[in-house]
């Protein structure tokens, strides 16, 4: 599994989190975290959907 794609993996987790916490809609801060986070998590979603090989395969095929 190539390292880049090992790491939006990781990614796409930490963003999940994230994105599942709440935020107060009036906060222009939270907003710009919020929009910062998406950005993050279609740029790894875009690495790891352009692997042939995802990680979910990967991971059957260990055991």
């Amino acid at each position: 599994m190539p390292r880049h794609v090992v790491e939006a993996e990781g990614l796409l987790t930490f963003t999940r989190r994230e994105l599942e916490r709440p935020c107060d809609p009036l906060s222009v801060e939270d907003m710009g975290d919020r929009e910062e986070v998406l950005a993050m998590r279609h740029a790894a979603d875009k690495v790891v959907s352009s692997n042939p090989e995802r990680m979910g395969s990967y991971l059957r095929s260990l055991s």
